[in-house]
């Protein structure tokens, strides 16, 4: 399929579903390296549990992490990848 048709397609198949598939897009390598940055990534984070108020006192769960850590995870992680 020519890549304007390709395009296209592709286009139209993620206006319709809100995602898109692109195998091969990531090699094995890359995941394993995204892994070991999502390991980092996971144990710098800060769970947060609280209710608000404004929302009929409903809890809420969540993990932050501020970019200071992520920048500093990714320095580690690309430095020292065994660590």
């Amino acid at each position: 399929m020519p890549l304007p048709s390709l395009r296209e397609s592709l286009r139209r198949r993620f206006a319709c579903d809100g995602c898109l598939a692109l195998p091969g897009l990531i090699s094995p390598a890359g995941f394993t390296e995204l892994g070991t940055e999502a390991g980092w990534l996971e144990a710098e984070a800060v769970r947060r549990d609280f209710r608000m108020e404004c929302m009929a006192d409903s809890p809420r769960h969540m993990t932050t992490l501020g970019e200071h850590r992520i920048a500093d995870s990714h320095h580690q992680t690309v430095t020292h990848p065994t660590t």
